[in-house]
C-alpha cells in the first residue's frame, strides 16, 4: 500500500515591526521552510521562501477593547520536486487581510472586596 513512510519539516522566520504613528505599524516577515517526504520508491520535497511586508492600524484602542486591521502581501517562491521528475519552481503573489479584536473583561465580583 503506497503512503508516507517518513517526513521532515524545518523552517526559520524573522520578523520586524516599527511604529510609524500612534496607532499604525509597518513591518515585514521573512520565512524559509522545507518539507521532505519519503515515499515508497521516490522522495518528494517542497521548499518555500516568503517576503511579507505588513501594515496594521488600530481603529479603536481603549480600556474596554481594541480593534485592528492588518494587511499583508508579497512574493512567495516555491520549488516542488518529486524524483525522478523535474522540479517545478515559481514566484506567486500571496497576501492576507486580518481583523483583530481584543476585549477586556471587568474584574469578577468575587475579586472586588470591600473592607
Amino acid at each position: 500500500m503506497p503512503g508516507l513512510y517518513n517526513s521532515t519539516l524545518w523552517g526559520v522566520t524573522a520578523f520586524a515591526s516599527q511604529r510609524i504613528a500612534v496607532r499604525q505599524y509597518f513591518g515585514a516577515e521573512v520565512e524559509h521552510s522545507r518539507i521532505v517526504s519519503f515515499l515508497k520508491g521516490t522522495d518528494s520535497g517542497v521548499q518555500s521562501d516568503n517576503i511579507f511586508p505588513f501594515y496594521t492600524i488600530y481603529l479603536r484602542n481603549s480600556e474596554a477593547s481594541t480593534l485592528s486591521i492588518s494587511v499583508t502581501g508579497g512574493p512567495e517562491h516555491y520549488i516542488a520536486s518529486q524524483a525522478p521528475e523535474t522540479a517545478i519552481q515559481e514566484w506567486t503573489p500571496a497576501g492576507t487581510i486580518g481583523v483583530g479584536w481584543q476585549g477586556h473583561l471587568p474584574p469578577s465580583p468575587a475579586a472586588i472586596r470591600t473592607t
